[in-house]
């Protein structure tokens, strides 16, 4: 059968036509390749050819985009011989335009003849990105794979700092950084980072100072509701025993789906974490929290042999609670969770457990407005990073829920890791919850669809953004 696949951006569309692999699937795999075009749009240039081509275009734009970021380009003999479909790029100088050479034969770079095209900095970054949606795109040529060779350092150049070559590597499904090489030529936006998240990266300096600092007088700059936010103490009845439990948890839903559980969870770990200021060396407090979808707890219960004088230590006192009566006269679901105050370490995770991947991808977007809503992802994250990337030693994996206008509207962790490294990721602060209509009171789960992206920031610096379910 007979597949096309195409990747269309602004400036340049490529088009993959070519066969499956006789198996009748019904996802229609394209599994070998006929041929390739570029057409790019402004210009009404194209580049065209087969499978060797292709290798080679995609080759050549990982090579250059990665060269134009760390300003170590791979070398090119202009004396030598360039073996048959290889495909060159350059830039020509000062005019900042990409020369595409695509040499048929065995021939010189200086000969006429060969096809050739000059892209602006606009065509060049939109056949990049189309180049790495077909890396995300696993119906189309699934063996394919990336050959990168790593540079000597020999043909850096030192004497050139780094701002005045380009944003380090930032975002990429494939391995180079498309989104930050197109944010270099344009204004990047502020980012800022709320106090509270400025406050809890401190370490123990600030916690020592908020400590000495709780005397009679208010400090200046702290309103009169904070002050009593941090003076505020748990009421006696948000304490409930294990009858009042039993007779909760039999009589109101309880929630037990994994998607539900794993937004309170993250709901719970932000606002505990953010909350808890006064952290003190060897003790440890253990609860088991009775949660409602509007934020608010229904009930705890001190566990693990947690003396009950602990819990104004904890962060507790300053959440919302309603009574075990009230959420039972409501009907309101509640959902169970185990809550650790561990030294200096907090901790929570559903009281059953989740089963299973977590699916929340309810959007019906598709095609390029697909693409769009994930480049936009792209340069929302390049754009937070600026020229810094994330400290990491492992990969940390993140499930983001994106609304149809491209809000961020919370994210999940995969992991214990990444939940504790997402201070030092942008995505705290890019997160717009009322967007899907998670408004804490109201509710804290989504009311709005979502298109669930992965994020994964890599230890060399690179950001993968893909869609969890691919592009269709």
């Amino acid at each position: 059968m007979n597949i096309l696949r195409q990747y269309s951006l602004p400036n340049c569309t490529l088009i993959l036509e070519g066969f499956d692999d006789g198996t009748g699937d019904s996802l229609q795999t394209l599994a070998v390749l006929s041929n390739v075009e570029c057409r790019f749009l402004s210009s009404r240039q194209v580049l065209n050819g087969g499978k060797v081509f292709f290798d080679h275009l995609v080759q050549a734009v990982s090579e250059y985009a990665q060269g134009l970021l760390s300003g170590m380009q791979h070398p090119i003999d202009p004396e030598g011989t360039i073996e048959n479909g290889q495909v060159l790029i350059e830039t020509i100088e000062p005019s900042n335009v990409h020369r595409v050479l695509w040499q048929q034969g065995e021939t010189t770079p200086s000969d006429q003849s060969n096809s050739e095209v000059h892209l602006t900095t606009a065509e060049l970054f939109d056949l990049t990105e189309a180049i790495d949606q077909f890396l995300a795109d696993g119906l189309t040529l699934p063996n394919f794979v990336l050959p990168l060779t790593p540079l000597s350092k020999r043909y850096s150049i030192p004497e050139q700092s780094l701002a005045e070559r380009v944003t380090p590597p930032l975002i990429g499904v494939s391995s180079f950084a498309l989104t930050a090489f197109a944010l270099f030529f344009a204004p990047v936006p502020e980012a800022t980072r709320p106090i509270e998240e400025a406050a809890n990266n401190n370490g123990s300096e600030t916690i020592e100072q908020t400590t000495e600092n709780t005397g009679e007088e208010t400090e200046p700059g702290i309103s009169t509701e904070e002050e009593a936010i941090s003076n505020a103490t748990v009421p006696e009845e948000a304490s409930i025993s294990d009858a009042e439990l039993d007779e909760l948890l039999n009589t109101v839903p309880e929630i037990d789906d994994s998607l539900s559980l794993a937004m309170m969870q993250t709901y719970l770990y932000q606002t505990l974490n953010e909350a808890w200021t006064d952290r003190q060396e060897d003790q440890t407090a253990a609860y088991r929290l009775s949660v409602a979808t509007d934020g608010a707890i229904v009930g705890y219960q001190a566990i693990e042999d947690t003396p009950e004088d602990l819990v104004n230590s904890t962060p507790l006192p300053q959440l919302a609670y309603s009574s075990v009566d009230e959420a039972i006269a409501s009907s309101e679901e509640v959902g169970q969770f185990k809550v650790v105050f561990d030294d200096k370490v907090l901790e929570v995770s559903p009281w059953n457990g989740t089963a299973g991947d977590i699916s929340f991808d309810t959007s019906e977007v598709r095609g390029n407005a697909l693409r769009e809503l994930v480049s936009g992802v792209r340069r929302d994250i390049a754009g937070a990073l600026e020229t810094k990337s994330v400290a990491t030693d492992k990969p940390l994996r993140y499930s983001i829920g994106v609304t149809d206008d491209g809000a961020i509207a919370f994210y999940i962790s995969e992991s214990a890791s990444a939940e504790a490294a997402v201070i030092e990721t942008p995505l705290p602060a890019l997160i717009q919850p009322e967007a899907a209509g998670i408004i804490p009171g109201t509710s804290i789960l989504p009311q709005e669809p979502l298109t669930q992206v992965n994020v994964v920031f890599q230890p060399n610096g690179v950001v993968e953004v893909s869609p969890w379910a691919g592009y269709r």
